[in-house]
Order: structure tokens, then sequence, then C-alpha cells
């Protein structure tokens, strides 16, 4: 009962906020890609969105910061959207260990099996990993795949950024959102501050149970994808979206694949 609740104010504040009202804002990229954290970032810094009240609690009517996986045909969606785009690599690998670790995703996890026959653990990774690539770019349960993920972003014209810049550089990154999403802002460095610091992931951790799976060591860093990926693996992505990651930079042309001959 209480997911169906979830799920009819997340759609109903969604349209609330994009044809009706027209406040808040968005955040949006392809699952794991930082769109939680971006979110958290804003939320702090803005200091809205926020739990409230003696009984804790969030009123439907208050200024949100949606986090979204899901692009919405709406003319204030589109001004007020930042779009966070990461390395697919990586975030291929983190959905791995997501499917395996977090009760949520045992749906993915049975679609996979069947798909697969094979059972994903964490210690047979390179070798399920290639399989893995292939059915998340055919699997329906779930966002659009990676690449016409990124490419519908660009025909939305969406202001977006880089998850790696983020993770490298978070307050400037920070900065130029908050910049993007309300022009006359007049950014306050102590608030930025204390947002990075409520947002980190030692915070983040605090505010979940242990056992989640939400979390893994070292999960988040820029190329942990090299941990896992083998050569079967590169090719897979590489034919799948290897144009994606010359596009953004990632790589400079096709012979990254070449470092696990």
């Amino acid at each position: 009962m209480r997911k169906y609740k979830y799920q009819f104010d997340y759609w109903l504040s969604l349209l609330y906020d994009c044809y009706f009202k027209k406040q808040g804002y968005f955040v949006l990229g392809y699952t794991k890609s930082g769109t939680n954290w971006l979110r958290n970032l804003i939320r702090h810094y803005m200091s809205i969105d926020q739990i409230t009240g003696f009984f804790p609690s969030r009123p439907f009517f208050r200024v949100r910061v949606h986090h979204l996986h899901r692009f919405i045909n709406s003319s204030y969606f589109q001004k007020k959207t930042v779009y966070i785009v990461r390395d697919g690599r990586d975030a291929f690998v983190s959905r791995y260990f997501t499917m395996i670790n977090q009760k949520t995703q045992e749906r993915m996890k049975t679609d996979f099996i069947k798909f697969s026959n094979l059972i994903p653990k964490e210690e047979n990774i390179k070798h399920v990993l290639p399989i893995y690539i292939k059915f998340l770019i055919q699997y329906e349960n779930s966002s659009t795949d990676y690449k016409s993920h990124f490419l519908r972003s660009k025909s939305h014209k969406l202001f977006s950024i880089k998850y790696e810049d983020l993770h490298s550089d978070t307050e400037n990154t920070l900065k130029t959102v908050l910049q993007y999403l309300d022009p006359k802002i007049i950014i306050d460095d102590e608030i930025i501050s204390y947002a990075v610091s409520k947002s980190s992931l030692k915070s983040s951790i605090k505010n979940l149970k242990n056992d989640t799976g939400f979390f893994r060591k070292g999960g988040g860093k820029k190329g942990d994808w090299l941990n896992y990926f083998t050569l079967e693996s590169a090719i897979a992505f590489d034919e799948y979206a290897g144009d994606i990651l010359i596009q953004l930079g990632y790589e400079k042309d096709h012979n990254w694949v070449n470092q696990f001959s």
C-alpha cells in the first residue's frame, strides 16, 4: 500500500509542478549516474524539500527537487532540469552491484537469471558482466537504455553536467548548477560547503540502513569499471556506446578496447 501511495504522490507532484504550479527543480539522468547526490546538494543549498514539523513529514505542496530517470514533455521541465551524465561503463558496473545487493532489485535479478541462466555474484562479475551489458541494452522493465537516454537529453537540449566533474570539483560544479537554475542567485560559499557536507557519502550512509546495499566500498569512483571489465566486456560496450564515450570525451577513439587484448 505504501508503495502505491508513493507512486501516486510521485506522478501527481510531477504533473502539479510541471503543468499547473510550475515550480521546483528537476535532476535527471540514467540510473546510477549521481542523480540522488545532485538532488541532495540542491536541496541542502536552497533549504527546500526537507522533512518538517514535530511529526516528520514532507507537505505535498512544498517546493521540490525532483529526482528522476524519466523525461517529461513540459517546457517548464525543460527549463528547470539539470541532466547529469556519467561514464556508462561505471554506471553499468554500479547497476550490477545494485542488482546483486539491493532487495529492491530482486525483479531485475530474476529477469537477468532467466535471460542468462547465470547467478550474478560479486565474485563472478568479470565472467557475467559481458552478458549483463547485453541484458541492460534491451531490458524493458527499466529506464531507457544508457545510449538512448543520453541522446534524448541532447534532443531536448537540456543543461547538463558530468558526474565526474561533480565528483572532482563538487563546490564549483554545484555553483554552476545553481546559477543555471536561478540566474539571479547570489552564491554563498559557506552554504555551498554546508550543502556539500550534508550530502556527503558519510552523511548519506547515516541516513540509510546499513543493509540496504545502496553503498559499496569503492563505488562512485571514476574509472572503477577498469577493475571489472574484460576484453569481452569492452567489445560489448564499445559496439553499443563507444561513440558516446568519444562524444563525451571519456575516450579519444575506439582503441581503448585494446588495453584488454
